[in-house]
């Protein structure tokens, strides 16, 4: 398997870093762009992050900042982007987001440093990374993806976070962008790394078809293995085939 170079946006939560690790361990060279650089550093052992981890300082929603971390490695850029960026409900404003359009932002200001990065030589016109963006169960307007149970927690309590989340979504469909998967995970639980592997099923959906392939419902995930499965579907995934199955699609994570 060659080698890669992978972005990794909200490398500090669970789903992000538990992809990361992997990558790191298989090889790959990766890049995090975070706002506090020691947060990511005081997850590995002694808070030293191995030698193939560079870790920016910067802001996910700056075009300076994730150009700079595009090509960073020069004349190859990135191979792989994984975007988990997100944002917490605040107790304080009634649950309400502390931002309620940072996954929007992020997608806007991603697409936006990806056509700076191609523009700035000939040579990379043809650049094509492929793009991971995580988003929610609960999203789709083809088939309801959630249990019943999960409706009411979805539609009224969460109603926020999706609004964002299908706004970012939509950025990535209508960007001309030809190599992305959408993730969508059930709700997540907690999940330690190292322990027993689960069985991850993975539904299938074409949104701009507007078709599902193959359903998945289900209750919940961990973000361990939400992690797991980019990791080993869409960065282990050989490159080299004309097409593989996730391309353009929606993926729905759950056990």
């Amino acid at each position: 398997m060659s080698s890669k170079t992978i972005l990794v946006l909200g490398a500090t939560g669970g789903v992000a870093f538990s992809a990361l690790r992997r990558s790191l361990a298989a090889g790959h060279t990766c890049i995090a762009l975070c706002r506090n650089p020691s947060t990511l550093s005081s997850k590995f052992p002694d808070s030293k992050p191995p030698s193939n981890l560079h870790i920016i300082e910067g802001n996910a929603h700056s075009i300076p900042d994730l150009t700079r971390c595009l090509s960073l490695q020069g004349s190859t850029p990135v191979t792989h982007i994984i975007s988990s960026i997100g944002s917490w409900p605040s107790l304080s404003s009634g649950f309400s987001l502390t931002d309620p359009q940072v996954c929007e932002k992020g997608m806007t200001s991603l697409l936006a440093a990806i056509a700076a990065v191609r523009s700035s030589s000939d040579n990379l016109k043809a650049w094509n990374p492929r793009i991971v963006a995580v988003s929610s169960t609960g999203l789709s307007s083809v088939k309801r993806d959630i249990p019943l149970l999960y409706v009411p927690l979805y539609h009224v309590l969460l109603k926020q976070a999706h609004k964002d989340k299908k706004k970012m979504e939509d950025l990535l469909i209508g960007s001309g962008e030809e190599d992305w998967t959408i993730i969508r995970a059930s709700l997540y639980v907690d999940g330690k790394e190292g322990a027993k592997e689960k069985v991850i099923r993975a539904g299938k959906e074409d949104p701009v078809k507007k078709v599902v392939e193959r359903e998945a419902l289900g209750y919940t995930i961990s973000r361990e293995d939400v992690g797991r499965w980019i990791f080993e579907q869409l960065v282990e995934e050989k490159r080299e085939k004309e097409e593989y199955e996730w391309k353009k699609r929606v993926a729905s994570i759950t056990y």
